[in-house]
């Protein structure tokens, strides 16, 4: 502890939340407002061990022992305090300074400094642009809730927040690292926000780290732009408002998923205050672990818009791994949570919650048509992504529940939905070190890697399921995310992306891939064209297997509709 200032010690407490950290130990299990597991400390039949989310400490009501996560480790791990400070510095991400060095230290201090002046400057400057009051006065946005979340406003104006910050000892440098100044190619420094409505983004310590700002120019291309990635500020690990609503959330044990500030400014002002904002992006694996520390359930409240369905979709995954039960909300086509609140306020909000739909009976309402009536491709699709989800459930009792409801839905016998999930639970796990992947995949990736204009469309044809390859798959995923974020999925910003050594050396591989070929449309729709064919051929083998397991065991009802299924996938072939 003698090398480590109290700041450094607060910043690891606060991105060490103990019921994430404890439960990579042991197996914990929610009871009410706790989480419980029997003792690590002491020999015990009945758990009595139990971690607090709100109070963020551990007691042993057996053998007495407690403490925070530091005194957690410091006793499992039997490590002193500088080492336990430095496993979970390692785990959170968080970059320690050198014993005896005060730099690092300091260039968090002025990073977390600049922000605090940042917010203030912004807040000071709301008063005065009457433009940014008066839209706020349209969204009927109360004084309260403004002051409360910090919302402000850049003035018009290349320098005017880098001038003031100035006078608040910050350098130009302080502010670049903290990406509120772009440094020019020709030298000097300008405000990476102008005339744009600004958003404070907090920790969970309700700290400011980070800020997304929003245009008044209609002209302008990007309509919300973000601060960038910084010591303090990691995109994928935050959800806009948790700051303020974990609490509320731990309470109703559910958590409300919006798009944007504005759903959830307005959400929270009617009182609907178990609720979170994804700021317009699909889940990533850390936000789902972080309303699962939470919440057990969540509700998908998105735009009524083919764009936000979408965006309901491509977030279950990684909710369902988080151990989440999750519903979505279908809103009134033209309307969005924003909309519905200030219309109708929270006995709005409450009509569209209580008509949330389970993921299975949301799924049907996607479909292009009835059930009975679409491709045998298209029901093959539809079953086998969420047979591909029942996978994901660790929990046998829910994935169990789960199973029957797909079957009850989608009129399927129920043995049938759990051999495809045998099926997906069958399948090996795939080294990204060992394999390279089939010539299919990775040309389809290559592709996309030189024709970036292509991934629209690729999204609506081809999903990383349909990959053999699950590293490939991995590749073809981010590059949806990054489309989806409207940032340029360039192979440069893939391999800034992951971590691994082998997977950016295989998107630099891909990126060099000659096709010999001038007409790149033709080969992407080729390519297109080989996956259907490969996903109706394995499934051809796949109902010929069960076919004759069927035969086996002299199951009339299941061999007649195996040998239906067969010929309706002739047709298609």
């Amino acid at each position: 502890m003698a090398f480590y200032g109290d700041d450094i010690v607060e910043r690891v407490r606060e991105a060490s939340d103990i019921v994430d950290v404890i439960s990579a130990y042991l197996p914990l299990k929610r009871k009410g407002r706790n989480y419980w597991a029997r003792c690590p400390f002491h020999q015990e039949k009945t758990a009595s061990f139990s971690v607090s989310p709100d109070k963020q400490i551990f007691h042993c009501f057996g053998c007495h022992k407690g403490g925070n996560v530091f005194s957690f480790i410091i006793e499992y791990e039997k490590l002193p305090f500088p080492d336990a400070l430095k496993l979970l510095a390692a785990r959170a991400n968080v970059q320690l300074p050198e014993k005896g060095e005060t730099r690092e230290t300091r260039e968090f201090d002025q990073i977390y400094w600049a922000h605090e002046v940042a917010m203030k400057f912004f807040q000071e400057h709301l008063l005065e642009s009457r433009k940014s009051l008066e839209y706020l006065k349209s969204r009927k946005l109360t004084d309260a809730t403004i002051e409360k979340f910090k919302i402000g406003y850049a003035p018009d104006s290349w320098d005017a927040f880098l001038h003031y910050a100035k006078q608040k000892s910050l350098t130009e440098s302080d502010l670049e690292k903290a990406g509120l100044v772009i440094k020019k190619e020709n030298g000097g420094y300008y405000d990476r926000f102008r005339d744009r409505l600004v958003f404070t983004i907090f920790n969970t310590a309700q700290k400011p780290i980070a800020f997304g700002a929003r245009t008044f120019d209609p002209k302008e291309q990007a309509k919300y732009i973000n601060s960038p990635e910084t010591p303090l500020y990691h995109k994928a690990s935050i959800l806009y408002g948790l700051s303020h609503s974990r609490g509320d959330i731990r309470r109703a044990e559910e958590a409300i998923v919006v798009e944007g500030y504005f759903d959830f400014l307005s959400l929270y002002q009617q009182g609907v205050t178990n609720v979170v904002a994804s700021s317009g992006t699909a889940f990533t694996p850390e936000q789902a672990r972080l309303l699962g520390r939470s919440a057990s359930s969540v509700i998908l409240m998105f735009d009524a818009d083919s764009a936000g369905q979408q965006a309901a979709i491509r977030s279950v995954d990684y909710l369902f791994e988080a151990g989440l039960d999750v519903k979505v909300v279908k809103l009134p086509a033209g309307e969005d949570p924003d909309s519905i609140a200030r219309k109708g306020g929270k006995a709005a909000i409450d009509e569209q919650l209580a008509r949330a739909k389970s993921y299975v009976e949301f799924t049907i309402s996607t479909l292009p048509d009835r059930f009975e009536k679409l491709s045998l491709n298209d029901k093959d699709r539809a079953i086998k992504r969420l047979a591909t989800l029942a996978g994901r459930i660790e929990d046998e009792i829910r994935r169990e529940l789960f199973l029957q409801e797909i079957a009850r839905w989608y009129n399927i016998g129920i043995d049938l939905v759990r051999r495809g999930v045998r099926i997906e639970e069958r399948r090996p796990t795939m080294n990204p070190r060992e394999t390279i992947g089939s010539p299919l995949d990775r040309d389809f990736v290559a592709l996309l890697l030189q024709r970036s204009e292509l991934v629209q469309s690729a999204a609506e044809k081809v999903a990383p399921t349909d990959f053999e390859d699950q590293t490939l798959a991995d590749i073809y995923s981010l590059i949806l995310q990054l489309h989806e974020d409207d940032q340029p999925p360039t192979p440069s910003q893939l391999i800034d992306k992951v971590s691994e050594t082998p997977k950016k050396e295989l998107i630099a591989a891909l990126a060099a891939k000659d096709f010999q070929s001038s007409d790149l449309n033709q080969v992407y729709t080729d390519l297109v064209i080989a996956f259907h064919r490969r996903h109706r051929t394995k499934r051809m083998t796949e109902l010929k297997r069960l076919l004759k397991e069927a035969e086996t065991e002299n199951d009339e009802e299941q061999i007649n509709y195996y040998m239906n299924e067969i010929k309706l996938l002739r047709q298609e072939l």
